[in-house]
């Protein structure tokens, strides 16, 4: 019983990638499938903080001024408030990174001197350098964002040694 399962569970997977194929085949499909889900990681965040926290330094330098939504007081609220946007933007940031590595535009430093990044902006919010509340949690959402995007991306290229 349990083979017969295995068997057409493969049998699924063949069928389905000789259904996908035809659109690996089209080079502009992929070309676009990283910036689109870059621009929809990033629109995903700004609404959540349009309609969650619209007071930020980034609508107010546009006049932007709206009333939040109400949500009541639960950890749903708490989350889209204190996180949602900081986990889009830093798994942005990261898909970013991977899609100019490709198209040779950073090398390994850079890859890793960009991925401080949310790390000093979190810095410079304990420090009052810019508008923003620190939270140590943040830093724990951005290490372990950054850590799973190091473990599972290929953009640790060092003096013959590469991560694959």
């Amino acid at each position: 019983m349990v083979l017969q399962g295995l068997v057409a569970r493969r049998k699924f997977i063949y069928k389905l990638a000789h259904i996908m194929q035809p659109a690996a085949t089209m080079p502009w499909v992929h070309q676009l499938k990283l910036p689109a889900f870059i621009i929809a990681v990033l629109g995903a965040g700004t609404a959540n903080y349009f309609y969650i926290r619209p007071d930020i330094a980034l609508f107010r330098a546009f006049s932007i001024t709206r009333e939040p939504l109400f949500i009541p007081a639960t950890p749903v609220r708490m989350f889209l408030a204190g996180y949602f946007s900081d986990i889009t933007w830093c798994v942005a940031l990261c898909a970013t990174i991977f899609f100019l590595r490709r198209k040779g535009f950073l090398e390994t430093w850079g890859s890793l001197l960009v991925l401080t990044l949310p790390f000093l902006t979190e810095a410079a919010q304990y420090a009052h350098i810019i508008p923003g509340t620190f939270d140590w949690f943040d830093m724990v959402i951005y290490a372990a964002i950054v850590t799973t995007f190091i473990i599972f991306t290929p953009i640790l290229k060092f003096h013959g040694y590469e991560k694959t």
